[in-house]
């Protein structure tokens, strides 16, 4: 049966209801996107799979507006080995370093959920915009011209029934195996690792202790690791292991022959095997394609990039992979930026990617590498892992007046978490003990209560009314509350409000203005972007212009009085 879609559809399309695209779909229905989610498997997903959250990830989240994640989430727990006999402990350590109190991270630690729970946390704050996963709907092909899209949808609905309808763009989330990827003139180059098989899932255990992530054997023969989680209630555990010559395909459908081969590796007789939420077998695939984009079709998580599970980056990084695209893909729809803004997503994402794939590489082989004395060392993990480093320094819709224009010249994408300078292209750090003067009636205590999704967030930081009035005025003219416009006023500042500005706020203990580099009475202005990252650093207000000259159309720079 073939149908044509004759009503209005939504102009995107997002193809995949994994994280990647579950945030990129609740990002755009924030900026008043109309998006449709289509998912081809039939039910959602068990498991906790990337159930690790970056601390720059639980940033996002908070931006998002998803507090749920945050209550939910706990910290990882000790890793400990074994002495041959499975029952003696070896060593007992943290797999991440300890993290110094620092004001302008508020997630200091790596911390675990199930991503079953965390997709179903998105989805339930996607339903309050009406938007609901269509579970069973496969894309089956796409074909681009120059208005839009073509699809062909198939629902497996007591026989195929195929949808035939145009949208504007599309968003392929729907993993390495996915279709939207293969219609596009992208390579997807890497290797298969198969120095070892592994295979991954979510047990029931009774007789182990729920306290720490157990591991006995080694990656280099045999090797079983079960990480103690709450979110399956009572004695859950998620499994991770890896055998030479092992039968994972057999072992992951014939869980007797699993249990007997795990309790091989453990040396354990003791623990009872109580339920198998799921298992499957897995091969590291280290790929990633060339560009994440062709005209109006974009690839994110893992259609984009796979790798080593090895760091926890993968689920971090699709999340930040549609995080980066959807506030650019807003603004174009809105007709506010050109086209030609999205070929930044790929641009500022790849190298950060490229990075991301040599680390996980390296912690992988620095697994597979360790005898049984060294297993737990080679688990721990530096902060890099953190993310908060990652960076865009280099790209070109980024402004610095102050003579920065070199750091994208063999810069590190992953960042440097010593530097105390904050470039264009970084993080942008939260600054805590903030004293709301005007502007809302909402708490704000911190820059990431100002910080969202849905603008570009201009902090002016200064005394002097001459330089707010002239920093408002040039902006006044934006359409659509694309940007606003926060005067930061120094520690027991009693200067006079300036009226225009869309909030104003006192730097109640000295922390943005010192981790903003803005010294004395120097007068600065710094543009966040909705991902959270600085779009330019400006001295004369000159710099304002020039920043949106990058990211706005001609049209709408003309209407708003903007160019240079």
């Amino acid at each position: 049966m073939t149908t044509n879609a004759e009503d209005s559809v939504p102009p995107v399309l997002v193809v995949g209801a994994g994280l990647a695209g579950l945030v990129a779909a609740l990002t755009l229905v924030k900026n008043g996107i109309r998006v449709r989610i289509v998912e081809k498997n039939v039910e959602h997903r068990k498991g906790q799979r990337g159930a690790g959250i970056a601390p720059r990830s639980s940033e996002l989240y908070h931006f998002l507006e998803v507090p749920e994640i945050e209550r939910r989430m706990r910290q990882v727990p000790l890793v400990q080995t074994y002495h041959h006999g499975g029952v003696r402990p070896m060593e007992t350590l943290s797999m991440f370093p300890p993290s110094e109190p620092d004001p302008s991270r508020p997630y200091q630690s790596y911390m675990l959920l199930g991503q079953d729970i965390m997709e179903g946390i998105l989805r339930e704050h996607l339903a309050k915009y009406g938007v609901d996963v269509e579970m069973g709907t496969e894309l089956r092909t796409l074909k681009q011209h120059g208005a839009g899209v073509d699809v062909e949808l198939v629902k497996p609905l007591g026989g195929e029934q195929e949808e035939k309808t145009s949208v504007e763009w599309v968003i392929g989330a729907d993993g390495a195996r996915g279709v939207v990827r293969k219609h596009l003139d992208v390579t997807f180059l890497g290797e298969t690792r198969s120095e070892s098989t592994m295979l991954v899932g979510d047990f029931r255990i009774k007789g182990l202790d729920g306290n720490h992530w157990h591991m006995w054997g080694t990656m280099a023969s045999n090797f079983v690791a079960f990480r103690a989680t709450t979110d399956m209630g009572p004695n859950g555990f998620v499994l991770f292991c890896s055998g030479k010559g092992i039968d994972a395909k057999k072992l992951s459908v014939d869980h007797e022959a699993l249990f007997e081969w795990l309790r091989s590796v453990m040396e354990r007789d003791d623990l009872a095997f109580e339920e198998v939420y799921w298992v499957s077998e897995f091969r590291p695939n280290i790929r990633m394609a060339n560009r994440f984009s062709q005209g109006r079709v974009f690839i994110t998580g893992g259609a984009a990039h796979v790798h080593s599970p090895s760091g926890g980056q993968g689920a971090n990084s699709s999340v930040q992979d549609s995080f980066n695209l959807a506030w650019k893909l807003s603004l174009v729809i809105k007709g506010l930026s050109p086209p030609s803004l999205l070929n930044t997503y790929s641009e500022e994402r790849v190298p950060v990617i490229a990075e991301m794939l040599k680390l996980t590489t390296h912690l992988l082989d620095k697994n597979i590498e360790a005898d049984r004395v060294a297993q737990a060392k080679s688990w721990r993990r530096g902060e890099e892992t953190y993310m908060l480093g990652v960076n865009y320094r280099g790209s070109r819709i980024l402004v610095d007046d102050f003579g920065h224009e070199s750091e994208g010249v063999g810069r590190n994408p992953y960042g440097d978490l010593n530097e105390d300078a904050v470039r264009a292209g970084d993080r942008a750090p939260d600054s805590p003990g903030l004293r709301l003067i005007s502007g809302t009636s909402k708490p704000v205590k911190r820059l990431f209560d100002i910080f969202r999704p849905v603008h570009h967030t201009i902090l002016v930081f200064t005394e002097d009314a001459e330089y707010i009035s002239s920093v408002v005025s040039t902006v006044k003219g934006l359409p659509g509350r694309i940007a606003r416009t926060v005067v930061v006023r120094p520690r027991n500042s009693e200067a006079a409000s300036v009226h225009g500005a869309d909030m104003e706020v006192g730097d109640g203990q000295g922390y943005a203005y010192r981790f903003y580099g803005v010294q004395g009475r120097t007068s600065r202005t710094i543009i966040v972007r909705p991902d959270g990252v600085v779009g330019a650093i400006i001295g004369e207000v000159e710099g304002v212009k020039k920043y949106f000259g990058l990211i706005l159309s001609e049209e709408v720079l003309r209407y708003a009085d903007l160019r240079v």
